[in-house]
């Protein structure tokens, strides 16, 4: 099933370390991904993202000039992002809580530890391909993937200014079968 599915996803790996690029590359294929390009940081991952639409990006975190978190602040926030929507899966060497929290903050979709498994990567990249989290827009501070997993009400005052939290229709991923999602790029005007 999930060689079915990467046969038609664009992949973008943005890793300073070509062993690494090598590795997610290698492990991609064996589940049937052929789309696959490469960056070795933020800022070269956005020139290729000029000629090249992928569907999914894993990220390191850190790479100079632009990191990964950098990278996924500008996809998800500024203006000339090309696609707000961009699902991004970050990477890194470091499990600490308040790493989790600052990739997450940023608008990363799925985060994994480094050294990479197969069986991780995968587990990710299905996630955001088959369970999407809904994009909300919470302000100027926040827009990306809603950060909550668990779908049950929220019960008491609203602390975070949550009340200004506002949905954004996201677009699905090519092998999703639902034709009325609109095409990824930016937020349609309606949201």
């Amino acid at each position: 099933m999930a060689s079915d599915l990467l046969a038609k996803v664009n992949f973008l790996i943005v890793d300073d370390h070509a062993i690494t690029q090598k590795l997610i590359g290698e492990i991609l294929r064996s589940f049937g991904a052929v789309n696959i390009e490469t960056a070795t940081d933020g800022t070269n991952a956005l020139e290729v993202m000029r000629t090249y639409k992928p569907d999914i990006a894993i990220v390191d975190w850190q790479m100079t000039p632009m990191d990964g978190v950098a990278f996924t602040r500008y996809i998800r926030t500024d203006k000339k992002s090309p696609d707000v929507f961009l699902p991004i899966i970050m990477m890194t060497g470091v499990g600490a809580k308040d790493q989790v929290v600052t990739a997450r903050e940023a608008g990363v979709n799925e985060y994994v530890v480094k050294p990479i498994t197969a069986k991780a990567l995968i587990t990710r990249i299905l996630a955001v391909a088959e369970k999407p989290r809904q994009f909300v827009r919470l302000g100027a501070e926040y827009f990306g993937p809603d950060r909550r997993r668990k779908k049950k009400a929220f019960e008491g005052d609203s602390k975070r200014g949550l009340a200004k939290q506002k949905a954004v229709k996201m677009p699905r991923l090519a092998l999703q079968p639902d034709a009325a999602t609109p095409k990824r790029g930016k937020p349609s005007k309606k949201s």
